[in-house]
């Protein structure tokens, strides 16, 4: 399936002009100096894609339009090693913006990374950005003490595994993987935008105040580290199977990227185990219990049926 390049470009145009506002809603300093690095190198990705276009047909350099177009899509996308932008636009922006840019802003670039992924080129270039973002979400993910640049790093790294399963072109397994995380960092990003925390130090004092919610972000980031039985799990045993079966050595740079990650998580939440005053559940504490926390606990668990079935 071959895309049209120029409705291509017009509907990624159409996705970066309605996510600006969004941005500098808030009128701050900060998030004003966010939307010009997001538009400056959202607009470098767009000159790039123009320009594969421009060479696409050209007989003579017609073999460079691919790694072209794909360099675009990877600075579209925050990939590494074109992810210089991510984290620092990630840092200064509210969490409900964050959300939106680690989740909805990335449906179009990695629907034309899906549609291009055909290419024999495309795979090998998909194979060694599954390597590099592997490594780079756990080594530098690791020294973070803010809250938003971790989770940043958390993300490229995650975008290892899905370009390391469509470089071995299995596109339903990376839209399962892209919803289940999309799925885990949802509630992580609306409960710490309303509980305002900005270091992970302060997470720590979260099980004095509230220890249902604590429990609750101990779940998803353990679910988000893929430990099992949680629903992070799952995913990420597939494309293991799936890279097994073929061979690839990219298995080996994901599975020390998830190492290093899983590092960083287990830290925070024996922290917030630890570092807590009384970790029982009460009997006063029992109204807590409403609806959305019951929903984000259980289906956080859901990593273990399929194992079960």
């Amino acid at each position: 399936m071959r895309p049209n390049w120029l409705m291509a470009w017009i509907i990624l145009e159409i996705n970066i002009l309605r996510f600006i506002p969004l941005i500098i809603k808030t009128k701050s300093n900060q998030e004003a100096e966010a939307s010009i690095k997001y538009f400056l190198s959202q607009a470098l990705g767009s000159i790039l894609i123009l320009l594969g276009i421009s060479i696409l047909y050209q007989p003579i350099i017609q073999s460079i339009s691919s790694w072209v177009i794909i360099g675009a899509i990877f600075i579209k996308l925050g990939i590494a090693p074109c992810h210089f932008w991510y984290p620092s636009v990630i840092a200064s922006l509210s969490w409900i913006n964050c959300l939106t840019l680690s989740t909805w802003q990335k449906l179009a670039p990695l629907s034309l990374l899906i549609i291009t992924s055909y290419k024999l080129e495309t795979r090998i270039i998909l194979a060694i950005a599954a390597r590099i973002n592997a490594l780079v979400g756990g080594i530098i993910g690791i020294n973070q003490t803010h809250l938003r640049p971790l989770l940043a790093y958390s993300s490229i790294g995650h975008i290892g595994w899905i370009t390391s399963i469509l470089s071995i072109n299995k596109i339903s397994f990376c839209i399962a993987y892209f919803i289940i995380y999309s799925l885990i960092v949802i509630p992580i990003f609306i409960i710490i935008n309303i509980i305002n925390s900005k270091t992970i130090k302060t997470i720590y004092n979260i099980f004095k105040i509230n220890t249902i919610t604590a429990i609750i972000i101990a779940i998803c980031l353990l679910s988000l580290a893929g430990i099992p039985p949680l629903r992070g799990f799952i995913p990420k045993l597939i494309i293991i199977f799936k890279l097994i079966e073929n061979n690839s050595i990219i298995l080996l740079f994901l599975l020390i990227g998830a190492y290093i990650n899983l590092y960083y998580y287990l830290n925070i939440t024996f922290n917030l185990i630890i570092r807590s005053n009384n970790i029982s559940l009460k009997y006063e504490n029992s109204n807590s219990y409403n609806i959305p926390t019951i929903v984000i606990m259980s289906t956080s668990i859901l990593g273990i049926l399929p194992l079960i079935i």
